[in-house]
This record gives structure tokens, sequence and C-alpha cells, in this order.
């Protein structure tokens, strides 16, 4: 591999890491405001659809955001590419594995991963790589501002990542380099969420330093 190939790559890996590592977890959405879930979804289950109808939807069905839920693979993935596209236009991301996240009534959050796996498939420097991630594991964290119940803004914080395990690998210009997420794991974050709901659609979006990141759920259990 070329020097040049390494640190373009090495770069796109501690990005993707950060943005994808359960403590960054609300930056990972769709760049520019919200992918769907898998395409648009019917008006009836997409909540920027319903508009403020979401609320009172929310009050004829079970409580939101508070519940089970289970990230959209396909949402996941058209944000991922979305994000990286500027760096690297031809990069395809998909994913794989189930990563959930319980809301709990008195202000915690559970999230976890069971062998996750995201892979970027792409070229630089006008030579093909394979970025691989992996997750594995269970964050804990609080939650604040709202009733649990609505939609709203809210403010979570991580709390205990300690249970969390990542794995980054690159293979390009016929080699592989293992890369230590120790070393590019931001710090545990806290910040707000707008959460918008509708059925067994939730929708979380972050606003940060010229980026809005949007990533759907779907209600679990």
């Amino acid at each position: 591999m070329r020097p040049r190939l390494v640190t373009t790559v090495a770069v796109a890996a501690a990005t993707l890491l950060a943005l994808t590592s359960c403590e960054q977890f609300w930056f990972a959405g769709g760049a520019g405001g919200g992918a769907s879930a898998s395409g648009t979804p019917a008006a009836a289950d997409d909540p920027d659809a319903a508009g403020d109808a979401s609320t009172d939807q929310n009050a004829a069905d079970a409580a939101c955001p508070m519940g089970r839920w289970q990230l959209d693979n396909a949402s996941w993935s058209q944000a991922l590419a979305a994000l990286v596209a500027d760096g690297f236009p031809d990069a395809t991301v998909t994913v794989e594995g189930t990563q959930t996240l319980d809301w709990n009534a008195g202000g915690d959050y559970l999230m976890t991963a069971d062998r996750v796996v995201y892979t970027v498939v792409g070229t630089s420097d006008g030579q093909p790589y394979t970025l691989v991630i992996t997750h594995d594991g269970a964050e804990t964290g609080r939650w604040s501002g709202g009733d649990g119940l609505t939609d709203g803004t809210y403010t979570l914080t991580t709390v205990d990542d300690s249970g969390w395990a990542s794995t980054v690998t690159i293979s390009a210009g016929g080699g592989s380099q293992h890369l230590d997420p120790d070393e590019m794991t931001a710090d545990p974050w806290a910040g707000e969420v707008q959460v918008r709901c509708v059925g067994d659609l939730m929708r979380n979006t972050v606003s940060a330093e010229g980026t809005t990141a949007t990533v759907d759920f779907t209600r679990r259990g």
C-alpha cells in the first residue's frame, strides 16, 4: 500500500469509527437531514410526513420514545454513505447485525450491539479498499429534558461504555492493517436529540457543526 492510500483510508476509518461507535451513535445519520428507513415510508408511518399529528398518534399508540427499539440497517447504511460522500464519493456502505436501544422509564437508556458489522468498499488514490468495523457489547446512559412519552428534544449522556468492543480492519493494495479503536474513539458524547414518532417508527435527529444527522428505529417486542 502506498503511504498516501494508507493515510487517506485510515482517516476514513477514524471518521467512521467516531460516527458509528456507541458513544457517538446519535451523530450517525444522513447528512442534510434524514435518510428514511427503506426509501420513503408511507405517510402514516413517517414522522416527517405526519407533521403535528405525531403527538396525537403517540397518545393513541404506545408512548414514545420510551420503549424497546431496533436500528433500521437500511437507514443506517444510507446515513453513513452520505456522511463520507464528500471524501469518498464512490464508497458503498452496508450494515449487518442487530443494534438495539431500550429507552427506559426513570431516565436510563441501554444500547446493545450483537455482531454488528459495517463494511465500506470504494477506491482511494486509484486503488480499491475495504474497511470493516465491528461492534459488540453494551452501553448505558441517561436521558433528560422530556417526559419520555412524547415527541420533543431530549438530552442523552453516555454513562458507561466499558462493555462495548470494536475492531477496525483496512484491506488495500494487497495487504491488511488493523487499527486500534481506543486510539480513535471520541470521548463519551452528550447532546440534544430531536425525537419524532408515529406508531412503530422513531426518528432521531441531531444537528452539530453544520451536519444534520438522522437515524430511524422501529419498535420491537
